[in-house]
């Protein structure tokens, strides 16, 4: 008889209306776990068309400002036209720039990495042994608004390991149980 591989199964833990992040589970065989969160393409669209509004309106205001001789409302329309192209350029490089997170557990190998990869071509690889993982949880990032949640992974010499953020903990406390029964904790 012939070993067939377990597909990978992929769920979507965050409802696409809640969020900016889409979080996939693959599980390749027994011994590893892939988690990704990645911004979708949609959401990189819309923050590329919304980033036109303010480089369109940069684009006129910088042309008044430069187009008679020099006087105070001149200033102010090119300051306020550099204002608008900054927000503009900001949206785009949270479009074109916004990280993907790739979390992966494999019990062969006694590792689990965080990699975070731009579209831009940035990539950061983390990976610590599972020996050394002492508990995982949601952690909690306290704003002036609301708080954010996001995967803990603490290990014993302190150090923790953040994974993923999202505006609604529900996603997070998923991921979490997912991740300690799959590591028995």
């Amino acid at each position: 008889m012939q070993d067939v591989a377990k597909a990978p199964e992929s769920t979507a833990l965050l409802p696409p209306s809640t969020g900016f992040m889409t979080f996939h589970t693959e599980i390749n065989d027994s011994d590893r776990l892939r988690v990704r969160a990645e911004v979708g393409t949609f959401s990189r669209w819309v923050l590329g068309l919304l980033a036109m509004i303010p480089l369109s309106a940069a684009f006129t205001l910088i042309r008044w400002g430069w187009s008679g001789p020099f006087s105070w409302p001149s200033v102010f329309f090119t300051a306020l036209g550099l204002g608008a192209a900054v927000v503009g350029g900001g949206l785009l490089l949270a479009a074109f720039g916004a990280n993907d997170e790739t979390l992966e557990v494999d019990r062969h190998a006694g590792t689990v990495s965080r990699t975070d990869t731009a579209s831009l071509g940035y990539r950061r690889r983390e990976s610590r042994p599972l020996s050394h993982i002492s508990r995982v949880d949601t952690g909690i990032t306290e704003w002036t608004d609301s708080p954010t949640y996001h995967l803990a992974i603490h290990f014993a010499d302190g150090t923790t390991m953040k994974f993923a953020t999202s505006n609604v903990r529900a996603p997070m406390d998923q991921l979490r149980e997912r991740l300690a029964a799959f590591l028995g904790h």
